[in-house]
């Protein structure tokens, strides 16, 4: 839908209504499709990054250090007495 350019003599302008109003909203659409293309790409990096953790099966700072003998690891600040 195109925006119609506000009447010459004042028939259904909108009052306030800047000659610049569509250089405005042309300004903002273009924003708004750049601001669209830099999220896909953000989100073709985010999913990428998530398919390569999962793949790895490891997640960082994640440690397998305090494992049990048969994979279970043990729970922290319990003690046996």
């Amino acid at each position: 839908m195109q925006p119609r350019p506000p009447a010459e003599n004042g028939g259904d302008a909108l009052p306030g209504a800047r000659p610049d109003g569509l250089a405005r909203t042309s300004d903002l659409e273009d924003e708004v499709a750049r601001l669209k293309a830099q999220l896909a790409r953000a989100k073709g990096i985010n999913d990428v990054m998530w398919e390569t953790l999962m793949q790895s099966d490891q997640i960082p700072g994640e440690s397998h250090e305090d494992a049990d003998a048969d994979g279970r690891e043990r729970k922290r600040g319990k003690t046996k007495a």
